[in-house]
């Protein structure tokens, strides 16, 4: 048998992760907070899930993960498309909690 148990926090209306959270905004379905599993395992691809999905209008080829450390702040550019349709699942990069991920609007 295997068991799952989470811990989350009631803080407000939602419930907050002790592991803490990373935040995607942009062309999602439900921007805001997605709390990281107690693994501790997010990639982009799974946040944005959690998220709600990409909205009609996303750019999934031209997402941005900005971490923000003590030394600064580093970006990365992930193609959704690439690890998808190629398999590319290395470049579908782990989340830190902090992480910012935004989603941008599509080129009409």
């Amino acid at each position: 048998p295997q068991v799952i148990l989470e811990c989350l926090m009631e803080s407000g209306d939602a419930a907050v992760s002790p592991w803490g959270h990373v935040t995607v905004l942009g062309r999602v379905r439900t921007p805001g907070h997605v709390n990281m599993p107690p693994t501790r395992e997010l990639t982009v691809s799974r946040a944005i899930q959690l998220a709600g999905g990409l909205a009609t209008s996303a750019r999934s080829n031209a997402i941005r993960v900005t971490r923000t450390r003590g030394d600064g702040t580093e970006h990365f550019d992930v193609n959704l498309d690439r690890i998808g349709a190629r398999g590319k699942s290395k470049d579908d990069i782990q989340l830190l909690p902090g992480d910012v991920v935004y989603v941008p609007e599509g080129v009409l």
